[in-house]
């Protein structure tokens, strides 16, 4: 049996082997839903057309987190 590939530690423990994505910095992990009818899905995806962003979870996170909230007057 070849063993080769097994690293073996200096106290017997087998080294961890990195596998699968890096880890994100900052990973997005919080997801929201909303629900719209059909006039507002269609003035949603008007606006969205006009943006010219690629991504719509982008054009929506933008939205939110940095447009001024029209009702705080």
């Amino acid at each position: 049996m070849d063993m080769k590939h097994v690293d073996v530690g200096e106290f017997g423990e087998k080294e961890k082997r990195k596998r699968g994505c890096k880890l994100e910095k900052n990973p997005q992990k919080y997801r929201y839903m909303v629900r719209l009818n059909e006039a507002e899905n269609k003035r949603f995806l008007s606006i969205y057309g006009q943006s010219g962003m690629k991504s719509m979870s982008h054009f929506i996170a933008d939205c939110v987190l940095n447009k001024q909230n029209s009702n705080s007057e």
